[in-house]
């Protein structure tokens, strides 16, 4: 073609008719791998669908990441496959190795501005604070608020999420008042655009009635604890993880006026809830452990304290870093209960 031999260049190419053969051909074969990429992506989530059904999350997740494989472009399998594994899993290091790399073509396909690359920087943000790093997770999603302010303004359900997810870090980070500050703001926007029987709202009025008994204050905690109860109980019934969350903070009221038997009866309702949906190795049961040994502990049982503090402590270090406030105050409740029980 450079040195201008057409007609040489054109037997070289072939015919119109066989390049237009050949392109045909190819149509075909895309689709036939469209197709099947289709199918094989249905019979995953049938799959799932049966070990669903039969309490087998390791399979769930297995059949929900290979789908997510058969298309990297696919973000919604990718993110629905993150999810699960992290929600239900909490196979945190495995979840970012889906996000990270989704965050990625987000951002070269979408751009830094648009309501996915948004989700996926809250996504991430959620995993690096489930281990620990709280200053990651502050970044990513302040990033993703920053987006949806942008894209969607200042009263959209997704920028409640974002200053919801923000509050969470400082509570994280024990910073309570900077806490409050962005989970009123979440909750506004909820109550305003939601209204006040929406779980979203219900997820709000758990988080601040949380802050609240860290505070000290059980007038407001319980003010906030059973709004949050009665729309969980009416919008998923008794057996879901947001249900137990309000069945742990109902405990954590009770925990706080001192009557140890009502505490301990919603906090093993929670409990329950937690082990049958997520286990016995997972972050929430933990902190259902961690909560009835606490009662026992002011009960005066230091055994049963003992027996708790460590199944939480033994689930806690496999998430958390070593000199997480978490690990390190697991660790001295240990020992005090050991030098407690030894002097029994």
């Amino acid at each position: 073609i450079i040195n201008g031999e057409f007609d040489k260049a054109k037997a070289m190419l072939g015919t119109p008719e066989d390049i237009e053969e050949r392109a045909r051909k190819v149509r075909i074969a895309q689709t036939a791998l469209n197709n099947a990429r289709e199918e094989s992506a249905r019979h995953c989530m049938y799959m799932c669908d049966i070990y669903a059904a039969e309490q087998k999350r390791d399979s769930v997740a297995y059949f929900l990441e290979l789908r997510a494989s058969l298309d990297s472009k696919n973000v919604d399998w990718q993110v629905e496959a993150a999810g699960y594994i992290s929600n239900i899993l909490a196979d945190y290091d495995r979840a970012l190795r889906i996000y990270e790399p989704t965050l990625d073509y987000c951002l070269e396909h979408y751009g830094e501005i648009h309501e996915k690359t948004a989700l996926l920087y809250n996504n991430t943000g959620y995993l690096y604070g489930s281990i620990g790093d709280y200053n990651k997770a502050l970044e990513y999603h302040e990033k993703a608020l920053t987006i949806r302010v942008k894209v969607l303004g200042d009263e959209h359900p997704d920028t409640a999420t974002s200053y919801n997810n923000i509050g969470s870090v400082y509570y994280n980070m024990r910073d309570y008042d900077k806490a409050l500050e962005y989970l009123h703001k979440a909750l506004a926007i909820r109550e305003k655009v939601l209204g006040n029987e929406h779980p979203d709202t219900a997820n709000s009025y758990n988080n601040i009635g949380t802050i609240y008994s860290h505070l000290v204050d059980p007038e407001k905690m319980l003010e906030y604890i059973f709004k949050a109860f009665s729309i969980n109980v009416n919008v998923y019934g008794e057996e879901h993880p947001y249900t137990a969350i309000s069945y742990n903070n109902i405990g954590g009221i009770y925990f706080l006026i001192g009557d140890y038997a009502k505490a301990l009866e919603f906090y093993n309702k929670a409990l329950a809830i937690r082990e049958k949906i997520f286990g016995d190795e997972h972050p929430s049961t933990a902190t259902s452990y961690d909560n009835i040994g606490s009662v026992y502990h002011n009960m005066g049982d230091y055994s049963k304290a003992l027996e708790y503090t460590v199944k939480a402590y033994n689930i806690e270090k496999k998430y958390l870093p070593a000199d997480h406030p978490y690990i390190v105050s697991y660790e001295k409740s240990i020992q005090k209960l050991e030098e407690l029980i030894a002097k029994q």
